[in-house]
């Protein structure tokens, strides 16, 4: 039972690392690579060439949505540092708040066409 329970901690620390290698990669790779869902939300998914277009995202909004993304994965490394080493189930429910902010952010940038699809 001991050792189950060793695991289960080791699996919440390595959980907690990858949150924070996530969020340390976001700082050092430019923006080529994915926006992460985790701490953006669906803006992940807009800014994504595919679905940038089908809502006739101009590429004012684009540059602005990309910039919002930046910021905010550079803004949840306190947090995630804070929260590495927490149950993957707690550090989700601490991320939302984060998440749903960046989201609410980055729907103001969208007109309300844009929005509505």
């Amino acid at each position: 039972m001991i050792r189950f329970f060793d695991v289960l901690r080791q699996s919440a620390q390595a959980v907690g690392w990858f949150v924070l290698l996530l969020a340390l990669a976001h700082l050092v790779v430019p923006r080529a690579r994915a926006a992460d869902p985790q701490f953006v939300g669906m803006l992940a998914e807009l800014v994504k060439n595919d679905v940038a277009k089908q809502l006739g995202l101009s590429d004012d909004q684009r540059t602005q949505l990309n910039a919002l993304i930046d910021r905010r994965e550079e803004e949840v490394v306190p947090l995630a540092l804070k929260i590495m080493d927490l149950p993957a189930a707690e550090q989700e429910k601490q991320l939302a708040p984060f998440r749903q902010e960046s989201e609410k952010q980055g729907l103001a940038l969208l007109d309300d066409q844009q929005r509505a699809a």
